[in-house]
């Protein structure tokens, strides 16, 4: 309300103001407005009223109009057009309107009111419509064309806007069909069709009264209808048809001339180029477009076919013969559709993918590749027409930067700041003009409306270029962004992106391969890098094999110098065509910026002799590619599938020109391994983020940022900026690039094989091939003698590495080559094969925590196929890696342990002995640590490889180690045999069976198992191999046997011992006897330095070990059923041993002997009967073989002995008194045997605290046993006199001299045998006081032999100075009585006793005396002479008369020694005047039968013994000592005259004495007289000078003793 009254108001003043201005000379006028205000005043101010009003206000108005007044009208067509905004101007006051502005117009006054007015007009409301709506358009369009050039602007403007009003009319939402139209759809049909009638030159039907039109402003006309007011083309189907028969056809009737227009040049100076006819406008070029784009953009589906046309139109334009900026204007357009996924999407269902229709995808990106291909064929013309002209600035590094202040990429830096951006190729620069931003298209030509002319800058190819280079990058980000909205969801979306794809890449792949290979920028380049990562992206995702090849190849390429890299990587492609390089010129080398230098190349089979030799550059730009290819793999890796092989083999070659090779392959395993561990978080991480982020996700910039930001600073930007906000160039220093590129290279290696955890089965083993590929070719050049890439192995272990969790899915085809490299003859290749395998195996097995036997005998059989290589070095990583695995997995393998035993049993004589001892060690630990987890059947496996180990020859130590485990797996049998017998069913397999014997349970196979391979091993060439072995065999057999059936203890008999003793017996008879000719023959002992020794050695030791066997485990022995000829069996060759002529053998036989006789228990009853006495003949045999026939060492002999020790207990029953005899004669005979050369010392210093050798010690103990066996025993006392004889027999060794036995050729010295010899009698008479009241044995004989072997005894005085026959003197004194108290009756026996006393006291042997100290000890000979005198006057009776002959004689001879020995008196004074003594006391004292004896008996020299006989020779005496003192006063007399004289005056003092008491009966005749003669003899000595104080001592007693017979005695008178 209040709005209309302003109106009214404001309407009033204004008809004041008009009716002041006109009062003067426009009267009428005044008083319309008077009366129009009466009229106004008088009306209400209503909504009903004000169209009366307005009605009434605007007569006058036109009135003033009508005045022709500048002024006047202006103060009208103000108020006119304050009414019209009123908007209560109906049909009529509108005409009236019209009326009056064309009346105005026709008058040529205010022209701009009038458009003003007439846009008020029609724009206020609508009821201005049909014709009267037509003229006013008509009335615009005049004006447009006026010759004012204010008012052609103020009136295109308003026709501009009128057209669109009359569009804006039409309802949104009315639907119309057929020919009903509404007024204001009618009005817009009629101006459509009206607009297209002229811009073809034809008259209009509806704007009736236009004489004239630019065809370029109808068409802007038209491009404002159609690109604003869709709708109504949409919803009304008239203009459906208007718009497919009319606009369509007008735009493809106006495109014919610009289609036909052809541009030449003519080489001449100035390059004038010739105009043809139809010459293209560019105004109307340009609005022809824009309405093409248009049409395309917003009518599509209604005008399909139609849009065909225009494209294909558009695909022409880009023709070489077109002029630049119609090419340029082509350009844009088409850039504006290829930013649209949409529309791509739209013609590629419409077009590329129908089968008859043109595939118009493909033709525009064909189109666009050969444009750019035109361009760089002739790029002089580019750069001349840009040079030439003023073209648009040319945007360099530095303003780029500034436009667009995150542009340019990681890497991306130019020489200077000021470097334009461009392409330079062949020599020539094309300029980048416009800077690129992705899917933003920015047409300027088409935007470049008002003019008439193209501008400077599109008449150059460089525009086109910029152009081009955009529409190729955001074809493939649209195609990039139809796969991201509509992959995976439909399939006929799908097949969109395919068919883009398919039909556009060849085209779009060598123009963007151009691009690359010609761009200077870095920005520029690495746009186009990631457009070919998002094409090769796209073409793995939908399929296309041949495209994802080639564009990936194009990339790798790219990486590396021009040549080189085509002449490396055309061989890795197996589909399509590969990109051939376009080639670069010299100049174009010098243009880019190198900052690696690699001195040599990657050893291929692909490259020429002259670029293997030539060095490698790498510019700023391949450095950039690098980075892209690196995230294509990254972002894409489960894309890439055989273009894998093109990758990897382009990064081994970056990797080599960077030397970044590792050196070792210790080194790189032991870094990877660090890695690893270091980064098992980091891993669990990224699969999480592979599984729920896009692979678009990842960016270079993400994976390596740290480094890129510490190289090129703050100004650098990342690839997801460049993506999103365009390229520009950006300069920065190159010294962080290159130094950071090599680190960056190799991060980015080792996260590609990161994340190779994310892709998916096929993606790996396509990975897997391509490496394995790799290596191939490696491999082929490593057999050339050059130097192999390692890449392709380092990278398999790596994948192998990082993808255990899925194992199973690639390990065979992995391993399989790693096992291939393994087995090549170049070192270093097979080094790195080998700790490739063994640490992938490794890895595996301790990664995998399943308990799935299959998958771990699938990981741990590439590391058995390993033994199949006859090379050491792979078999000592083969082996490191199973002592790792079985360290820290041993537990685990369970039915893989057959493969690891295999593993470690896989020795040979080829294999060197760090080798033999690394396999070794871990053979230990499985004997060691794990054999409780060992399965059983593995048991027979395990044994039989340590003893593969023992018979190995290279390696001594090991060959006794593993023998020593023979033990450990025998101890653990042993301890463990309850769980194994649970554990060992039927189905578990042992050992075969051994032939003949079938009741062998299956864990005592194993048993037998053991002992047959020590058994095997005991006759090994080595010595120290048999030794162990016979060691370990019978302590094993020894200590767990007990557990062993019968059965099996016949198989180790029969088919281990007695098999073994055979093959020890016949090697040592067939040994050498030469001396071991060897390099440690110095450290070899003078016992073992033949072949026959060694083997000597170990036959000892097997006897021993099976006599051990028969001693300790009788009880079970005895259980089999051929024990007793088992036994026979081992004493045969225990006799055969024993009676050979090696020393060694033969002692040990005996003391097999011995051990087999000892029991450590109670002897069986099975002994019996043949057992004993076999051994009992065996015994004897081997004395009288041995000991008898030719003598033994001491050893030997003292062995001998000792087993009768052992042998008499169980035999002493059966034994008679011959066998005692006989066992007598061996002992007799060994104890004579002197010492060889070699036994002398041992024997010598061996002799006990005793005195006695062993010998000696061991046959007194023999001696003993066989004592106290039968001594309390009756039935057995028979077999101790021929003991006491063999006692008494060695008692005389005693006193014997130390010479050799003539018996024997033997050469050494009889051991001493005084100390022994002594015992011997000691026992001897001990013995025979025990038995010597026996009646059950023959006592006579007894005695008498004892009597016959104590003689020589008793006469060795004069031959052995020692003491020994005095003790041995003694025993006999202490058995004499014995026997004599038993009162022999046998003049054998007293006649053995007297030549006994007559040996011992006078020298009857042959020769002289070995000593004279023989007489010194006279206390024996008295003892002798008492013995003598006591036996004659105690058994007088019983006394043949022979031995009291032989007594006599005796003390007649000892009276007077000096007569028959020719002794000295003074050497056994004491002896003699003890005979003398005895021989009185015989005569005045002693029996009668001896009296006539004495007196009867001549001595042994014809005189006789009686009394007067010695008085007639003392007489004598006396008579020549007197003679020789007289005779010889001058000197002393002889000592032995003295004693003589002494014994001479101390007998006669004796013998008167004994004769005072004689019986006188007994005193013989004369015998006084005889006394009497010699005192005046006595008396002459008196005064002899030098007589010594002793004689006058003795010769005063001998005158004292005369006393008595001064007077003659009574008993002398009677006589």
């Amino acid at each position: 309300m209040a709005t209309d009254e302003k109106l009214v108001f404001a309407l009033q003043n204004d008809l004041k103001t008009l009716s002041l201005e006109t009062r003067k000379k426009h009267v009428l006028v005044k008083d319309a407005c008077e009366d129009a205000i009466s009229k106004i005043r008088g009306a209400q101010p209503s909504a009903n009223c004000l169209p009366y009003i307005t009605n009434q206000a605007l007569y006058p108005v036109i009135q003033g109009c009508e005045t022709k007044d500048p002024k006047i009208i202006k103060l009208c067509l103000h108020s006119i057009q304050r009414l019209i905004t009123g908007g209560y101007v109906d049909a009529k006051g509108a005409k009236s309107v019209y009326e009056t502005v064309i009346l105005l117009l026709e008058q040529g006054l205010e022209e701009i009111k009038i458009l003003q007015t007439v846009t008020l007009l029609l724009t206020t409301n609508n009821i201005v419509t049909g014709d009267l709506l037509a003229k006013n358009l008509v009335l615009c369009f005049r004006l447009h064309f006026s010759k004012d050039l204010t008012t052609i602007h103020a009136a295109g403007a308003t026709v501009r806007q009128l057209v669109s009003l009359v569009f804006e009319r039409i309802d949104k939402d009315k639907q119309s069909s057929g020919r009903d139209l509404s007024a204001e759809t009618s009005d817009a049909y009629s101006l459509l069709q009206d607009l297209i009638l002229l811009v073809n030159g034809e008259q209009p039907t509806w704007l009736i009264g236009i004489t004239e039109m630019t065809r370029s402003f109808g068409l802007e006309l038209l491009e404002t209808i159609l690109a604003r007011f869709p709708f109504v083309f949409e919803k009304n189907e008239q203009f459906v048809l208007i718009l497919k028969e009319k606009v369509c056809a007008m735009v493809i009737k106006l495109f014919s001339p610009n289609a036909k227009f052809k541009m030449t040049v003519q080489h001449s100076q100035n390059l004038a180029p010739d105009v043809l006819l139809d010459k293209p406008f560019y105004p109307i070029s340009v609005r022809l477009l824009r309405i093409v784009d248009i049409l395309i953009n917003k009518y599509y589906s209604l005008v399909v076919t139609e849009c065909e046309i225009f494209l294909s139109l558009l695909v022409r334009f880009l023709d070489p013969d077109k002029p630049t900026w119609q090419r340029c204007l082509a350009l844009e357009v088409l850039h504006k559709l290829i930013t649209s996924p949409t529309h791509l999407s739209k013609f590629c269902r419409s077009y590329d993918l129908k089968p008859h229709a043109t595939n118009i995808c493909k033709d525009m990106i064909n189109a666009l590749g050969a444009y750019v291909q035109s361009v760089f064929a002739n790029p002089m013309a580019a750069m001349s027409s840009a040079l030439l002209n003023t073209p648009a600035p040319i945007p360099t590094s530095s303003s780029s930067s500034h436009l667009n202040s995150s542009a340019g990429s990681a890497l991306s830096s130019s020489p200077t700041d000021s470097s334009p951006i461009g392409f330079y190729f062949r020599g020539s620069f094309v300029p980048l003009i416009q800077i690129y931003q992705p899917l933003i298209p920015k047409p300027q030509l088409m935007e470049l409306t008002d003019k008439l002319e193209p501008p400077s800058f599109a008449t150059c190819e460089s525009y086109g270029v910029a152009i081009s280079f955009a529409c190729l990058s955001d074809f493939v980000l649209s195609l990039t962004q139809i796969d991201r909205e509509v992959y995976g969801k439909e399939d006929e979306k799908e097949d969109v992106v395919r068919q883009l794809l398919s039909s556009s890449w060849p085209g779009l792949l060598a123009a963007l391969n151009l691009l690359l290979e010609a761009s200077i920028d870095d920005g520029i380049t690495e746009s186009i890098c990631e457009r070919l990562v998002e094409m090769a992206t796209l073409s793995g995702k939908v399929g296309l094999q041949q495209c994802r090849e080639a564009t990936v190849l194009s990339l790798c390429i790219a990486t590396l110098p021009p040549h080189y890299g085509y002449a490396v990587l055309k061989g890795t492609v197996g589909h399509g065509e590969s990109p051939i390089p376009i080639s670069y010129s010299e100049v174009d080398n010098m243009k880019q910026q190198v900052v690696v230098v690699g001195t040599s190349v990657v050893p291929s089979l692909h490259l020429s002799s002259n670029l293997q030799s030539a060095p490698v550059m790498l510019t700023k730009k391949n450095l950039l590619v690098t980075h892209s290819v690196l995230r294509l793999c990254l972002d894409s890796g489960a894309m890439l599938l055989t273009s894998w092989l093109t990758v990897l083999t382009t990064l081994q070659h970056l990797c080599w020109v960077c030397n970044i090779v590792p050196k070792s392959s210790t080194d790189f395993i032991q870094n990877t391994s660090g890695k690893l561990s270091n980064e098992a978080k980091a891993q669990s991480q990224i699969s999480s983020i592979l599984a729920t982020q896009s692979t678009s996700d990842y960016s270079l910039s993400s994976i390596l940022s740290n480094n890129f930001t510490t190289s090129l600073g703050t100004n650098t930007k990342t690839s997801s900026e460049m993506r999103t906000n365009g390229v520009g160039g950006t300069n920065g220093g190159v010294m962080g690039v290159v130094v950071e590129f090599g680190s960056c290279l190799s991060q980015g290696v080792t996260r590609l094989i990161e994340t190779s955890i994310g892709l998916d089965d096929v993606s790996l083993h396509h990975i897997i091939n391509a490496l394995t590929n790799m290596s191939q070719e490696a491999m082929e050049i490593a057999y050339l003698n050059r130097e192999p890439s390692l890449f392709a192995v380092a990278k398999l272990l790596e994948i192998g590495l990082r993808n255990l969790d899925r194992v199973e899915i690639y390990w065979r085809p992995l391993t399989s080559h790693l096992l291939e490299v393994c087995r090549h003859p170049h070192i270093r290749m097979r080094e790195w094969g080998s700790e490739a395998i063994t640490f992938l195996v490794r890895s595996a097995l301790l990664h995998q925590d399943t308990d799935d036997e299959k998958v771990n005998q699938l990981l741990l059989s590439p590391l058995c196929e390993l033994s199949t290589i006859l090379h050491n070095d792979v078999r000592n990583k083969q082996l490191a890696a199973l002592g790792q695995i079985l360290h820290c997995k041993g537990e685990k393998l369970k039915s893989s342990w057959p493969l690891a035993i295999n593993i470690l049993g896989d020795i040979y004589d080829h294999h060197s002995e760090g080798l033999i001892r690394s396999a070794f060690q871990c053979l230990q630990l499985v004997v060691t640590d794990y054999l409780p987890v060992l399965p059983c059947g593995s048991l027979p496996h395990s044994i039989d490889t340590v003893a593969k180990f023992a018979r190995q020859k290279q390696e001594l130590n090991v060959a006794l180690s593993a023998i020593g485990s023979m033990w450990n797996i025998a101890d653990f049998l042993y301890q463990n045999r309850a769980r194994i017998l649970e554990n060992l069913t039927p189905d578990v397999s042992t050992f075969p069976d051994f032939p003949g014997i079938f009741e062998i349970p299956p864990f005592d196979k194993l048993w037998l198992g053991i002992y047959q391979r020590l058994g095997e091993l005991c006759i090994d060439d080595r010595p120290a191999v048999r030794k162990s072995a016979g060691q370990t065999l019978f302590s094993t057999i020894a200590a767990h046997s007990n557990i062993l059936n019968k059965f099996s203890w016949d198989c180790v008999m029969w088919q281990v011992l007695f098999p073994l003793l055979e093959a020890v017996e016949k090697s040592w008879k067939n040994a050498s006897c030469e001396k071991v000719d060897s390099q440690n023959a110095l450290l070899i002992h003078h016992s073992r330095n033949t072949e026959q020794k060694q083997w000597s050695e170990t036959q000892v030791l097997v006897l021993g070990g099976i006599a051990k066997i028969f001693a300790i485990k009788r009880a079970n022995l005895l259980e089999i059923q051929d024990f007793r000829k088992a036994w026979y069996f081992f004493l045969q060759f225990v006799q055969n041993a024993a009676t050979s002529t090696n020393e060694e053998v033969s002692l040990a036989a005996l003391k097999s002997f011995q051990e087999a006789l000892t029991t450590p228990s109670e002897r069986n009853a099975a002994e019996s009967n043949d057992f004993w006495s076999r051994c009992w003949l065996v015994y004897l045999e081997i004395g009288e073989q041995v000991i008898c026939s030719r003598g033994a060492h001491q050893q030997f002999l003292t062995a001998y002995v000792t087993i009768l020790q052992s042998l008499f207990s169980p035999m002493k029953k059966k034994l008679t008194v011959e066998d005692i005899q006989k066992i007598g004669v061996i002992f007799s005979k060994s104890l004579i045997i002197p010492l060889t050369g070699d036994g002398a010392s041992s024997v010598l210093f061996s002799t006990s605290d005793s005195g006695m050798s062993p010998l000696q010690d061991q046959l007194y103990l023999a001696y003993d046993t066989v004592i106290k066996e039968t001594k309390d025993i009756p039935t057995l006392r028979k077999l101790l006199p021929p003991v006491i004889l063999q006692l008494v027999n060695l008692g005389a060794y005693a006193v014997r001299c130390n010479t050799s036995s003539k018996a024997f050729a033997l050469e050494g010295v009889v051991p001493n045998c005084m100390d022994f010899g002594i015992k011997c009698l000691k026992q001897s008479v001990l013995i025979l006081t025990s038995i010597c009241e026996e009646t059950s044995i023959n006592r006579m004989d007894l005695f008498r032999d004892t009597l016959e072997n104590f003689n020589p005894i008793l006469a060795s005085r004069f031959q052995n100075s020692g003491g020994a026959w005095r003790d041995s003197v003694t025993q006999f004194f202490l058995a004499v009585p014995l026997m004599v108290e038993q009162k022999p009756e046998e003049p054998e026996f007293w006649l053995k006793l007297a030549k006994c006393a007559q040996d011992f006291l006078f020298f009857t042997g042959p020769g002289g005396w070995v000593s004279q100290k023989g007489w010194k000890d006279e206390k024996f000979d008295i003892c002798m002479v008492t013995l003598l005198k006591e036996l004659v006057f105690r058994n007088d009776l019983v006394l043949p008369n022979q031995f009291l002959v032989e007594v006599v004689k005796m003390f007649h001879r000892g009276s007077c020694i000096n007569d028959y020995d020719g002794i000295n008196v003074s050497e056994r004074e004491e002896f003699v005047r003890h005979c003398f003594s005895s021989l009185l006391e015989f005569v005045l004292k002693g029996p009668t039968s001896v009296c006539e004896i004495i007196e009867n008996q001549t001595g042994d020299d014809g005189k006789k013994v009686a009394v007067l006989a010695l008085l007639q020779r003392f007489q004598t005496i006396l008579l020549g000592f007197k003679d020789y003192v007289e005779h010889n006063s001058h000197i002393p007399v002889q000592r032995h005259r003295l004693a003589e004289m002494n014994f001479v005056l101390r007998s006669i003092a004796s013998l008167v004495d004994n004769l005072k008491t004689a019986d006188p009966v007994r005193v013989a005749t004369g015998t006084w007289d005889c006394i009497v003669s010699l005192y005046p003899d006595l008396v002459a000595i008196v005064g002899l000078s030098g007589v010594d104080s002793s004689i006058s001592a003795a010769l005063a007693g001998a005158l004292i003793s005369y006393k008595d017979l001064l007077k003659k005695p009574i008993a002398s008178r009677r006589n």
